[in-house]
């Protein structure tokens, strides 16, 4: 939903008075802006993921995406207007910053399911992992659209407090959850620095 609505937002709000090709440029941008990090990130999120606490770096990832979602809900609705003489910009800033956190969250997830996971649940748990993920990647788009095409005055600022709600929603869950890592390090499987 955020990814799509911030493109709407460039695309619709802050480039209606452009060319098409600089509208579509600015749209084009939001995608290098998020992928470009990510990739340079991943090279290593991965050997962090495995190095230290899983479950820290998704805490810590959450939180960010928390506050990157909070500064867009703000930015949205004017509350940094000393931000405004830069146009869509401070969005992209936020988007690399999304691009960052997600390579590392990305790294982490997934191995952690196994940690809070029993063996004999595994592969139920990640194929209804998986299902909820597409079904979520299908659906949040188009959600966020309909939001968006609505022509409500505040719909960007609702998108993003409603993932801003999302994303505190999954910090308290990971919070609550408990690793079943005692089995796998005597096994030499993982180990935390």
């Amino acid at each position: 939903m955020q990814m799509t609505t911030i493109g709407l937002q460039v695309y619709y709000e802050y480039t209606t008075s452009q060319p098409q090709k600089i509208r579509v440029y600015g749209l084009g941008l939001v995608g290098l802006y998020e992928a470009v990090p990510f990739i340079l990130n991943s090279f290593y999120s991965g050997h962090l993921a495995d190095t230290f606490s899983r479950k820290k770096i998704i805490l810590y990832s959450l939180f960010f995406l928390l506050i990157g979602s909070l500064f867009l809900t703000f930015f949205s609705a004017g509350a940094f207007s000393f931000l405004s003489s830069f146009g869509y910009y401070p969005l992209l800033f936020t988007v690399a910053l999304f691009g960052i956190v997600r390579a590392f969250i990305g790294a982490a997830v997934n191995p952690f399911i196994s940690t809070i996971i029993p063996r004999a649940l595994y592969v139920n748990a990640t194929t209804w992992n998986t299902t909820v993920f597409h079904f979520a990647s299908v659906a949040g788009p188009v959600v966020a659209g309909l939001i968006y095409g609505s022509g409500k005055i505040h719909a960007t600022e609702f998108i993003y407090a409603l993932n801003a709600l999302f994303f505190l929603f999954a910090f308290i869950f990971f919070l609550r959850s408990e690793e079943h890592t005692s089995e796998l390090q005597s096994r030499g499987l993982i180990s935390y620095a």
